[in-house]
C-alpha cells in the first residue's frame, strides 16, 4: 500500500493498525517513496545470554505482564531544606 504524507497525517491510527496486522505501507512525498512502515518483528528480539542463563537457573523469573498499573510510585519524603536553599545559604556565608 502506498500513501502520501498528507493522507498519513489524517489516517495515522488506521495506518498503524494496518501495519500491526502485517501490511507494509510505503510513504510517499510528491509521489516519490521516502520510507516504509512495517510491522515490528517482536519474535526476533532475544534476551541477553546472561539473562537467559539466570532464568534457566531459577535466579530470576520473567515478567508475567508488561503492564505497570499495579505498581505504586514511591513518593519522596521532604525532610529538610532543598538543595537549592542549602547552596544559596552556603554562597551567602562565603560572601560575608
Amino acid at each position: 500500500m502506498e500513501i502520501g504524507t498528507r493522507e498519513l497525517k489524517y489516517r495515522l491510527s488506521e495506518i498503524l493498525h494496518l501495519a500491526k496486522s502485517g501490511e507494509k505501507i510505503t510513504i510517499t512525498l510528491h509521489g516519490e517513496p521516502i520510507c516504509e512502515i512495517t510491522p515490528a518483528n517482536i519474535a526476533v528480539k532475544k534476551l541477553p545470554a546472561y539473562l537467559e542463563s539466570a532464568i534457566q537457573s531459577g535466579l530470576v523469573s520473567p515478567a508475567k505482564s508488561s503492564k505497570r498499573a499495579d505498581v505504586t510510585p514511591i513518593k519522596p519524603k521532604k525532610s529538610g531544606p532543598s538543595t537549592t536553599k542549602l547552596l544559596m545559604d552556603s554562597r551567602h556565608e562565603r560572601s560575608i
